[in-house]
C-alpha cells in the first residue's frame, strides 16, 4: 500500500521545544497578532524573530490569524482547511499542540490525569511516545480518523463541566445555533452532553475530505456563534470562550461519527510535557569584549525582589574601568518579571543584564539550588565566573574578586563559619561533616554563596557530571549545593578572606559561638563584623523578616532605592514575626527529641540489663541516647 501524504499542524505561540519532520509541521497561532497582549504575555522582538526563523505562520493567503486571542487554535484549522495547497495538498491533516501530542506506542504508558507526562520533549519522550513519521504513517493508512483518547468524568457530564468552569450562556448559545443550522446532529450533541466522557484538547489525525467538512461545519456555527458573544470586556482567559466551546462541538462531531458509522476511528493515548522551553536556547556569548565581569545570580519564583537588591547593590558599588556582565538564572515564574529585573540597567553603559530560562537547557527536573552547577555548559565562551545567592548585598567593586588567581582550583570561596562553629560544638554536625559528607578536613568545609567558578577547569575535567552525581550519592544532602561543592571540590578550593562573605546568622544560631569556638576562624569573623564586602543572610534569618536584627541595615540601604522596595514591604507586613517562627519551630524540634531520647535511653539500658551485656549494640545506643540526651540539655541552658 502506498504510504499517504501526511500533515501534523503542530500549534504554538511562543518558543518552545520544537517537533519537526516531514510529517509534524511546526505553525505559529496568532502570528498577526503576536506582538499584542495575551493571557501569556506578548513576544518581544527577539521571540518573533526566532518563531518566524523556525515554523510557518497562520497569517498567509486566506486567514483568521488576527482573531487568535479569542479562537485559539482554530486559526490554525482555519488556515490549513483554505490553504491546504501551502502544504501540498495532504491526504491526512492533523494538530497537536506544543506541549500536548498523540502516542503512538504500542503499549500504553503510565498515566497521570489520564495522560502520559514527561517532564521535556526528548529524544526518550519521542521514542516513547513512538513520535516518528514511520509509527504516524503507519497508523493512519488503517483508519480515516485518530483522535485523543476519551476524558473519563467521574461524576459530571460535559455540559456540566462547562457550567462549572466557564460561562455557560456562551455554549447555550453556540448549542442553539447548531439546533437551527444542523438540527440532524441534536440527538448526538444531546447524548454527548448527558454523556460520562470529554474529547478534550482539539487534537486529531483526519482524512482531509473529513477535516474539509468538519471545518465546513464548525465554523458554519463558530462564525456565528461570535456575533452573538461578545467579549470586549472579559478577561484574557474568558475571552478565549469560543475556543472552548469549540472542544466540545469536536466532541459532539465525533459522536455523530461514532453513531453514523461515517468513519473508522481510533482513539490513542494523549503525551504532555511538563517543561516546553527545553532546546529553545541559543548560545550565550560574553556581552563586552573587554574587562568583561560575568556574574552568575539564580532566582526561582517569588525570589526576584531579593535578587533584584542584590543587583542594586553590586551596581552601585561597580567600577567604570570594568564592564559587568550579569546572567540570572530563573525559572519560568521569574520570566514574567524580566522586564523589572532588566530596567536595573538602563542608563549604565558598562551593565549589560540577560535573563537566562534555565529550563531551556535542562530535559531533567532540577532544584533551583544547583541551577549554577550548569553554568559551565550554559556559558561556553567564559572561563571563569562569579556567583552570588539572592540573600547577599554588595558593598565593593565585584571585580577585584573576579580577579582573584584561582590557581588551577574548581572553586574560590570562603569558609563557612556556621558549620565551624556547628563542628567545634556539635555532635551531629561532626557525625554528618565526617561520615555522611566524609570529608577530609571539616574545618575546610565552605559556604557556596559566593563563589569564584573556574567554568574551563569544570567543563575540562567534566566536573559538572561529578556534581549531579554527588547529588545522587549523598541522596538527600542537608545542605544542597553546599554539600554537594564540598564533597566534589574539597582539596582544589582557594580560600576567600570573610570579608567577601560574612554571615548574617551565627549571633542568632548560637549566641555564645564566641566563647564556645574562640577559633581563628571565629575571631577573623568578629574582626569583620562592621567591616566586610559583603552581607550574606544566611539561614531563615533575613532582613526583610527581621528589619530590626544587626546588620539589616545592609539590606534597606540597597532595597529602599530599588523599584522592587514596594514590592518587598507588601509581601512581608503583617506576617508573623520571624523570631517567633523560629523560637517555636526549635522548641518542638528539641521536644520531640528530648522526649524519644528519654524513652530510647531507658529503652535500651533495660535491654542491655537483660541480655547481661552480652548485646553490645544495646549498649551503645544506650550510650549515644545518653550522650545526646546531655547535649539537649545544655543547648535548653543557653
Amino acid at each position: 500500500m502506498q504510504t499517504p501524504k501526511i500533515k501534523i499542524l503542530v500549534g504554538y505561540h511562543k518558543p518552545a521545544t520544537l517537533l519537526k519532520s516531514d510529517i509534524f509541521t511546526p505553525i505559529h497561532l496568532g502570528r498577526a497578532v503576536a506582538l499584542d497582549e495575551s493571557k501569556d504575555g506578548a513576544l518581544d522582538a527577539d521571540e518573533l524573530k526566532w518563531m518566524q526563523e523556525n515554523m510557518i505562520g497562520d497569517d498567509t493567503g486566506n486567514h483568521i490569524s488576527n482573531l487568535n486571542r479569542t479562537l485559539c487554535e482554530l486559526t490554525a484549522f482555519y488556515w490549513a482547511w483554505k490553504n491546504l495547497d501551502k502544504l501540498d495538498n495532504p491526504d491526512y491533516i492533523g494538530f497537536m499542540h506544543y506541549r500536548r501530542h498523540l502516542s503512538f506506542s504500542d503499549e500504553k504508558l503510565p498515566e497521570n490525569n489520564q495522560e502520559y507526562h514527561s517532564f521535556a520533549l526528548d529524544d526518550d519522550y519521542l521514542k516513547k511516545c513512538r513520535l516518528n513519521d514511520k509509527s504516524v504513517a503507519e497508523k493512519c493508512v488503517a483508519y480515516d480518523m485518530i483522535i485523543k483518547s476519551r476524558y473519563k468524568f467521574f461524576s459530571n457530564n460535559p455540559y456540566l463541566h462547562y457550567k462549572n468552569n466557564h460561562q455557560i450562556n456562551d455554549y447555550d448559545i453556540a448549542l442553539s445555533i447548531l439546533a437551527e443550522k444542523h438540527p440532524n446532529m441534536v440527538r448526538h450533541s444531546l447524548k454527548y452532553n448527558k454523556s460520562n466522557f470529554d474529547f478534550f484538547t482539539n487534537i486529531f489525525i483526519m482524512k482531509s475530505e473529513l477535516f474539509y467538512r468538519y471545518c465546513e461545519w464548525l465554523f458554519d456555527i463558530i462564525f456565528e456563534a461570535q456575533k452573538h458573544i461578545d467579549a470586549s470586556y472579559r478577561s484574557m482567559q474568558d475571552a478565549r470562550a469560543l475556543g472552548y466551546i469549540s472542544e466540545r462541538l469536536t466532541g459532539i462531531y465525533i459522536t455523530y461519527l461514532y453513531d453514523e458509522n461515517k468513519a473508522k476511528i481510533c482513539e490513542l493515548q494523549s503525551a504532555f510535557i511538563d517543561n516546553s522551553y527545553y532546546g529553545t536556547a541559543s548560545i550565550v556569548k560574553p556581552a563586552f569584549a573587554t574587562s568583561n565581569v560575568p556574574i552568575v545570580f539564580a532566582c526561582e519564583g517569588d525570589y526576584y525582589p531579593y535578587t533584584g537588591v542584590a543587583i542594586s547593590s553590586l551596581i552601585k558599588n561597580a567600577s567604570p574601568n570594568y564592564n559587568y556582565d550579569m546572567l540570572i538564572f530563573v525559572d519560568t515564574e521569574v520570566l514574567k518579571k524580566k522586564n523589572l529585573l532588566l530596567s536595573l540597567a538602563e542608563g549604565y553603559d558598562n551593565i549589560s543584564i540577560r535573563i537566562i530560562n534555565i529550563f531551556a537547557f535542562i530535559d531533567t527536573p532540577i532544584r533551583s539550588v544547583y541551577y549554577h552547577f550548569l553554568a559551565p555548559t550554559i556559558l561556553p565562551h567564559y572561563n571563569k565566573a562569579l556567583y552570588f545567592s539572592s540573600d547577599s548585598v554588595i558593598h565593593k567593586d565585584v571585580a577585584e574578586l573576579f580577579n582573584v588567581d584561582l590557581e588551577d582550583n574548581i572553586v574560590a570561596a570562603a569558609r563557612d563559619v556556621t558549620m565551624h562553629i556547628g563542628f567545634h560544638t556539635n555532635q551531629w554536625h561532626q557525625h554528618y561533616l565526617l561520615f555522611r559528607s566524609k570529608l577530609e578536613n571539616p574545618y575546610n568545609y565552605f559556604n557556596s554563596s559566593v563563589l569564584v567558578m573556574n567554568l574551563k577547569k569544570i567543563r575540562d575535567e567534566r566536573i559538572e557530571q561529578q556534581f549531579f552525581d554527588e547529588i545522587t550519592e549523598l541522596k538527600n544532602p542537608n545542605f544542597w549545593d553546599q554539600d554537594v561543592l564540598n564533597c566534589v571540590c574539597e582539596g582544589n578550593v582557594k580560600f576567600l578572606d570573610l570579608k567577601w562573605n560574612h554571615q548574617f546568622s551565627p549571633p542568632y544560631q548560637t549566641p555564645n559561638y564566641a566563647k564556645d569556638c574562640p577559633t581563628k576562624l571565629i575571631k577573623e569573623y568578629i574582626a569583620n563584623v562592621d567591616d566586610h564586602y559583603i552581607t550574606h543572610f544566611t539561614d531563615c534569618h533575613k532582613p526583610w523578616l527581621e528589619p530590626h536584627r544587626m546588620l539589616a541595615e545592609n539590606f534597606w540601604r540597597y532595597a529602599r532605592n530599588a523599584p522592587f522596595y514596594d514590592e518587598i514591604i507588601q509581601k512581608n507586613i503583617g506576617g508573623i514575626h520571624q523570631d517567633s517562627i523560629n523560637d517555636i519551630y526549635w522548641l518542638l524540634h528539641e521536644i520531640y527529641y528530648a522526649d524519644k531520647l528519654i524513652y530510647d535511653n531507658r529503652r535500651y539500658k533495660i535491654l542491655y540489663l537483660l541480655s547481661f551485656g552480652r548485646v553490645k549494640k544495646y549498649k551503645n545506643k544506650y550510650s549515644k541516647a545518653k550522650r545526646r540526651l546531655k547535649e539537649l540539655k545544655r543547648r535548653f541552658a543557653w
